[in-house]
């Protein structure tokens, strides 16, 4: 019997994500650029919107789907530095497996370990956490759509579900 209409018909297998370029020249801004990936800060000094994808593609690949559970491996994963951002401060993040599920109507809902390391001059800061991602609903900080896996063109969006504050360690080397 085939799925019901709208139903998402899954295939175990690969998995990969690719987020090409987007936003450059525009690392920080205080400018929401529709369909870039973004890290949202309440306006304080610094530009709100971080684009992750100015500087570089971000990828996830070597990923599995089993039944409805995904999964990306830290070692397939590739996330760009950033540089040139406020204050002269750079960005780089250390992958972490990343792990979610499909449902059979397309909600995708995933689970991100972070590990950031902000540098500013000669100061660094590392900040580590947890996110939970959802294409179902609308990001409160910064304005961003999910949308539910299109089999179609293999496409999906995932915004913030949850709002921690990250850990903060004070990572400035000793001198």
């Amino acid at each position: 019997m085939p799925p019901p209409a709208g139903a998402v018909d899954l295939t175990d297998g690969a998995a990969e994500v690719a987020l090409g370029v987007c936003a450059q020249g525009s690392s920080q801004t205080d400018t929401f650029i529709p369909n870039c990936s973004y890290t949202y800060l309440a306006k304080k000094a610094a530009p709100s919107y971080t684009y992750l994808t100015s500087q570089g593609a971000v990828s996830w690949k070597g990923g599995s789907l089993v039944g409805t559970s995904l999964s990306f491996p830290a070692a397939g994963q590739t996330w760009p530095a950033l540089t040139g951002l406020y204050l002269g401060g750079s960005n780089v993040a250390t992958p972490s497996i990343i792990t979610g599920s499909v449902d059979a109507n397309g909600k995708v809902d995933l689970t991100l370990a972070y590990d950031h390391l902000l540098t500013a001059g000669s100061s660094q800061c590392r900040l580590t956490g947890t996110v939970q991602l959802s294409s179902a609903g609308t990001e409160k900080l910064g304005g961003g759509a999910g949308r539910n896996y299109d089999p179609a063109t293999g496409a999906f969006a995932v915004v913030s579900t949850t709002y921690a504050a990250p850990n903060a360690i004070d990572a400035t080397p000793a001198g």
